[in-house]
């Protein structure tokens, strides 16, 4: 029996940690800043190609990307997640369309790499890099950080 419940712990874990991939991007593309924050650690580290760690740091850099662009779209898939007891690691691909202010559309293709914590019984991301594996339409300069 103790099988069959750590394998169904595993399961939850598993599903937990897919959750917060999810409300990452829905947080994000909706502008939810409660729930795009809810995912992360307090301590958390976010890596965009400029680092933000701590939940106010995280916050400010998501309302300056908010503030580039009028529309913004995640979708997350392959998702491949290795769970060590109360940690665990995750690569995923995402796609991202954004529209500039003056409507203009751009396409980029990437991989999150992230780390994930178990505290207090609560996954959350301890870490997310973004690398940009290539864009279709790159950003100009003046939206670059």
């Amino acid at each position: 029996m103790s099988d069959v419940l750590a394998r169904i712990a595993r399961l939850e874990s598993d599903l937990a940690i897919r959750r917060l991939a999810s409300d990452y991007a829905h947080g994000s593309d909706k502008r939810q800043l409660d729930r795009f924050l809810s995912v992360w650690h307090d301590d958390a580290v976010w890596d965009t190609g400029e680092e933000f760690i701590g939940l106010e740091a995280i916050g400010a850099a998501a309302q300056r990307q908010w503030d580039g662009f009028r529309n913004m779209h995640h979708l997350t898939g392959n998702h491949v997640i290795d769970i060590q007891s109360d940690r665990a690691t995750g690569e995923s691909d995402v796609l991202v369309t954004v529209q500039l202010m003056d409507g203009t559309w751009l396409r980029a293709a990437g991989v999150y790499h992230d780390s994930y914590e178990r505290r207090a019984g609560v996954w959350k991301l301890s870490a997310r890099r973004a690398t940009v594996v290539f864009s279709v339409d790159p950003l100009p300069d003046s939206i670059r950080h």
